[in-house]
């Protein structure tokens, strides 16, 4: 009983007690005196966000711990999505709200303000397409000699065909989805991308996959397939000359080859979209809001489908 620290464990209601269990006052320097350590603890549950609130289609958050580590997280109200040993917030799938996010260390605790607002740009919706008569109709898009159009597409099954861009024949070029094919279509002629067959820009499947045809110079185009250089083709030397437009989505202009799935941000710009420029616009497999883009122009044409 020499050493004041044994005194910490032994007093059940004096000073010493209140080092043992105090948690937040000056008993907290002494909390482990009872064991013989007379090295001063401190424990601090202090963290924060970089921001204040965030948007359903932000990037997620993760906070920044400056104080011990270890702890766990918890948020009130319900509908925070949230890590309890990270404290990252899963946003798109946390309810529009203000909350309280709590971190807890050996007994310590420390809270933040967070909200949770709504998506700036919603890439929840697309249109379901039967594979037998729906389309809808485009006002007379043209993107001259040379242009960019981009959209998503999620087959309803691996082997369904059909177009998801209709163009007029008689205009530049167009693309078909047949036996998870891509026929590139331009005047009379028809360049064929086949594929692989496995791979993350493969035709054969039902997820989501981003298309993006850039004619890049009158005579050539250039396929991306989820945001990579897949494909260059030859535009037929008497179409070279010929703009093209658009003007039907989930069929061809004449109503053949209709299309069996989703689609979804279908895009044209009468300007070449660069690699980096798809790049954008595929945003990583994540639909970006075409208004906000950094680097890609704004684009001539945008049907969010059902956004």
């Amino acid at each position: 009983m020499g050493d004041w620290g044994q005194g910490a464990k032994n007093n059940t209601i004096g000073w010493g007690q209140a080092a043992k269990n105090n948690a937040i006052g000056w008993g907290e320097i002494y909390a482990d005196s009872w064991a013989g350590d007379t090295d001063i603890i401190g424990i601090s549950a202090d963290f924060s966000y970089a921001a204040a609130s965030y948007a359903q289609d932000g990037v997620n958050p993760t906070p920044t711990i400056t104080g011990t580590s270890g702890g766990t997280f918890s948020a009130t109200p319900a509908g925070l999505t949230l890590n309890s040993s990270t404290g990252e917030i899963t946003l798109s799938s946390s309810a529009i709200a203000s909350y309280t996010i709590t971190y807890t260390v050996s007994g310590v605790s420390s809270n933040v303000p967070m909200g949770i607002t709504a998506a700036s740009f919603s890439n929840v919706y697309s249109m379901l397409f039967d594979g037998v008569n729906d389309s809808v109709d485009v006002p007379a898009v043209n993107l001259g000699t040379t242009g960019t159009y981009s959209f998503w597409m999620k087959k309803t099954t691996a082997t369904s065909n059909g177009c998801p861009i209709g163009y007029n024949w008689t205009y530049g070029y167009v693309m078909l989805i047949i036996n998870e094919k891509a026929y590139i279509r331009h005047g009379t002629s028809m360049t064929i991308y086949t594929g692989p067959t496995t791979g993350a820009d493969t035709l054969r499947t039902t997820d989501w996959v981003h298309i993006a045809l850039v004619r890049d110079t009158t005579t050539s185009f250039i396929l991306y397939i989820n945001g990579t250089n897949v494909f260059t083709g030859t535009i037929t030397a008497g179409q070279a000359g010929v703009s093209t437009q658009i003007d039907r989505i989930g069929m061809e202009s004449d109503g053949g080859y209709p299309f069996g799935g989703s689609i979804d941000e279908v895009a044209a710009w009468n300007t070449v979209l660069t690699a980096t420029h798809v790049g954008e616009v595929y945003n990583s497999g994540s639909p970006n809001n075409l208004d906000t883009l950094s680097t890609a122009p704004a684009p001539l044409y945008w049907n969010r489908m059902g956004d």
